[in-house]
C-alpha cells in the first residue's frame, strides 16, 4: 500500500491533553505537506479549555483534518493503572471498534512522543499477515519486558514490542475478534498486568507482530540524562542544542516525563522545540524549576558524599 491519507490516532484523559498537543504538533510539522492526514483523538476526558488549544495548535496546516472520538469511560472503570500509567492506557485496544468501519489501517502513537520523522515512511509498509507493527521493546523479551510472564505461561525467550507506537491492521483485528479476546484476557489477568494494555498486547501478540525499524520508537532511558550543569544551561539561547538522534520518534517512556519538572533527559530539548510553538509555551519548565531539581538532588546527594550510610 502506497500514498493515500495517512490516519493516526491518539487517547488521553485531560493529564495528557498538552503532551498529545505537542506530539500531534511535531506530528504534522514533520510530515510532507503535501501528504494529507487525519488525526483521530479518543477523548478519555479532555477539558474544553485544551480542547480549544489542541485545534489551536493543529490549526496551521491545510493537510490535516482533526477529528474528536467519544468514548464512554464506564467501558475502562473497572481497570486499573499504575504509578505512571491511567487506565486512560487501556483506551488504544478499543481502536478497531470505535474508529470508522471504512478505515483498514491506523497509527496509534502514545502522547509523550515527539515525532522529528515523516511518518509516511512507516505508514505504507506491508503487513504480511501481522496484526500490528512496531518497535522492538527495550527489554528486549517476554522474560524481561513481562514481569509475570511465567505466570502468565509466556515465553520468555520471544521478542516484546513497546505499545507506545502501534501500525494496526484494523481489518485483521475485526476479523479476528482481537479486541474481545485482548478485554477477556485483562479481565482474567488483570493483577499480572505491570504495564497494563502492554502486557495483555503482548501476551495475546506473542510471535504474531511485525517490526519496524528502531528509530520509530527510540525510548529515552536514564543513560542520556544531561548533567547538572548541561541541565542548567540548556535553557540559554546559545545552548539549545538538539542531542543527535535519527529522524523518527523519540519516547520519553518512564515517569520523568519532559512537561515535568526533574526531567533531566537531553532529549527534553526536542519537547521543548514544540512545546514554545504551541498554546501551552507558557508551560515550559523554566531554569527556576530546573535550578530547584538541582538543588534537591544536590541535597539528596551530601549524606553520601560525606560518607553516611542509611541505617538498614
Amino acid at each position: 500500500m502506497t500514498g493515500g491519507t495517512i490516519t493516526v490516532a491518539f487517547c488521553a484523559d485531560d493529564a495528557y491533553a498538552m503532551p498529545l498537543g505537542v506530539a500531534a504538533l511535531s506530528l504534522v510539522t514533520n510530515l510532507d505537506p503535501m501528504r494529507a492526514i487525519e488525526i483521530f483523538v479518543v477523548d478519555g476526558g479532555i477539558s474544553p479549555e485544551n480542547r480549544s488549544k489542541i485545534h489551536q495548535a493543529l490549526s496551521g496546516f491545510p493537510n490535516l483534518r482533526l477529528k474528536w472520538l467519544e468514548f464512554s469511560r464506564e467501558r475502562i472503570a473497572h481497570l486499573h493503572g499504575n504509578i505512571h500509567l491511567s487506565r486512560s492506557a487501556y483506551l488504544r485496544i478499543f481502536l478497531p471498534e470505535i474508529l470508522p468501519a471504512g478505515l483498514s489501517r491506523v497509527l496509534y502513537l502514545d502522547s509523550d512522543m515527539v515525532i522529528t520523522g515523516d511518518v509516511a515512511r512507516i505508514w505504507d509498509s506491508e503487513f504480511q499477515d501481522h496484526p500490528i507493527l512496531a518497535v522492538q521493546d527495550r527489554s528486549r523479551t517476554l522474560g524481561r519486558g513481562v514481569a509475570h510472564w511465567k505466570e502468565l505461561g509466556l515465553d520468555p525467550a520471544m521478542e516484546c514490542f513497546n505499545s507506545g507506537l502501534l501500525l494496526m491492521d484494523l481489518e485483521n483485528w475485526r476479523q479476528s475478534g482481537l479486541v474481545g479476546r485482548l478485554l477477556e484476557y485483562v479481565a482474567k489477568n488483570q493483577s499480572l498486568l505491570t504495564l497494563c494494555d502492554q502486557d495483555a498486547l503482548n501476551a495475546v501478540l506473542a510471535g504474531r507482530w511485525g517490526s519496524l525499524d528502531p528509530s520509530w520508537n527510540q525510548q529515552i532511558v536514564r543513560k542520556t540524562r544531561d548533567s547538572l550543569p548541561q541541565l542548567l544551561l540548556s535553557h540559554l539561547p546559545g545552548f539549545r542544542k538538539l542531542p543527535p538522534r535519527p529522524p523518527g520518534i523519540l519516547h520519553f517512556i518512564s515517569d520523568k516525563k519532559p512537561w515535568l519538572p526533574r526531567c533531566w533527559f537531553a532529549e527534553r530539548r526536542y519537547f521543548s522545540l514544540y512545546q514554545r510553538k504551541s498554546p501551552w509555551a507558557d508551560r515550559e519548565i523554566t531554569i527556576l524549576h530546573d535550578a530547584w531539581s538541582v538543588a534537591r538532588e544536590i541535597l539528596r546527594r551530601i549524606p553520601a558524599i560525606l560518607g553516611f550510610r542509611k541505617r538498614a
